[in-house]
């Protein structure tokens, strides 16, 4: 059972400095429901992840199973330690985390601070300007250091990863005013997204699995970023297309609005599986491949398009998942960066003359992103930068203004954070 701190100074603290931990929960009361129950179980898991390196999800999956956690306390652990790692920069300085015999201190009084109900909401932290910029955007040093001096709007880069994303939804097969009228009807209500036009930004997402089977057919789950991305591709009906970095097929499934022949590849078996399950009736008009990790490609002619949707950090997506930016090491990102570089070499040549790559990831570091595509030309100098509006449409495009690469932020764009660069190899 996990102690209370219950000291006149230390709640002073806590409430001072994790006001903020809850500052973006201003529509609703304050309260994560930490109690005798719970609250051992929040220090158990902030020790895991914070202290063992435990990846989040997986950590609390584990402990939900093990204590049979039923779907209220569920939701209500992984709120309360996804709100502090969202803020875990914030949590460190206040409760301390140099030695290991103060952890499980530092936890509890974590737990002590969850617990306290602020009706009204907390006061936030107004942003001083004696605050540092990881103090502010709660960013860990390595990606405040990657992206470097010049990045402006660091502060509210920090805020806008911290923030939930929404529930977006990408359109199959309808057009977006007839989904949301159809969802409107079922109770559910959306907004169009403002670049995608399949786009529609779900207000009730556990409304979703409510709707009947016919209904959900006619949506994906897809972030607006990630449908950019697939726009970004400019794939047409009847051209040959690879989605080289397939995994489970978010893009895949976008490609097919097309009417190309999309041919879909991955290292992982697994990924593929699900890819398969996720395409259903669709399987035949995709024709997908498991790759060899080295080697040759089992590809016998080029391609008019390819994407590939490189392995990565993932900062972008730390909305999601809060602990991948802390989780990084400088280790990590240069592997990936390795790993992207020899992605690149290995299927350029199965792009034909004329045809595009486009490079992209879900990342917000420049190390993988604009520097790989300026690396890249310098080795190939049969590929040429094409702007964004060679393939994207023009509705996209009135919005994100026309440039030679696709970086969005959550903070600017409302999307996760991604890169797209669309590369044409020259005749």
């Amino acid at each position: 059972m996990y102690t209370k701190y219950d000291s006149t100074s230390q709640q002073q603290m806590l409430r001072k400095g994790l006001a903020d931990l809850t500052e973006d929960a201003s529509s609703r009361p304050i309260s994560f429901w930490v109690n005798r129950f719970l609250g051992p179980r929040i220090v158990e898991a902030w020790i895991r992840i914070r202290f063992e390196n435990e990846v989040a999800d997986r950590c609390l999956s584990a402990i939900s199973r093990r204590d049979r956690l039923g779907s209220r306390d569920r939701g209500r652990l992984s709120e309360a330690i996804f709100t502090a790692l969202r803020r875990r920069g914030t949590v460190d300085r206040i409760v301390g985390v140099e030695a290991a015999s103060e952890r499980e201190q530092a936890s509890q009084w974590l737990a002590t601070a969850l617990e306290q109900t602020w009706p009204d909401g907390p006061e936030p932290l107004p942003f001083s300007e004696s605050r540092t910029p990881d103090e502010a955007g709660n960013l860990p040093p390595l990606i405040i250091n990657s992206l470097g001096p010049d990045f402006d709007g660091l502060l509210d880069l920090g805020l806008g990863l911290r923030q939930r994303a929404p529930v977006t939804l990408r359109c199959h097969g309808v057009s977006r005013e007839q989904l949301g009228q159809e969802l409107e009807d079922a109770g559910v209500h959306t907004q169009p997204t403002p670049y995608s036009p399949s786009g529609l930004f779900c207000q009730d997402g556990a409304k979703l699995h409510q709707l009947e089977a016919d209904v959900r057919a006619q949506f994906e789950i897809q972030d607006e970023g990630s449908q950019l991305l697939a726009m970004l591709v400019g794939a047409k009906a009847g051209e040959r297309v690879l989605d080289a970095c397939a995994g489970a097929g978010g893009k895949t499934l976008a490609l097919l609005e097309s009417g190309a022949q999309i041919e879909a590849s991955d290292v992982s078996a697994k990924r593929l599986a699900r890819l398969r399950q996720r395409l259903g009736a669709e399987q035949h008009r995709v024709k997908v491949t498991t790759l060899p990790e080295q080697g040759p490609l089992p590809f016998d002619s080029p391609f008019d398009r390819i994407l590939i949707d490189a392995p990565c950090s993932g900062t972008g997506t730390a909305r999601r998942a809060p602990d991948t930016l802390w989780r990084l090491t400088a280790e990590d990102l240069s592997n990936y960066v390795a790993m992207q570089r020899s992605i690149l070499e290995r299927f350029a040549p199965l792009v034909r003359a004329g045809g595009t790559l486009v490079y992209a990831t879900c990342s917000i570091l420049p190390q993988e992103n604009q520097a790989q595509i300026d690396d890249f030309l310098k080795r190939h100098n049969d590929f040429e930068t094409l702007p964004l509006s060679a393939t994207l449409g023009s509705g996209a495009l009135d919005e994100l203004g026309d440039q030679n690469a696709l970086q969005l932020y959550p903070h600017t764009h409302g999307t996760d954070g991604f890169f797209g660069a669309v590369l044409r190899r020259q005749n």
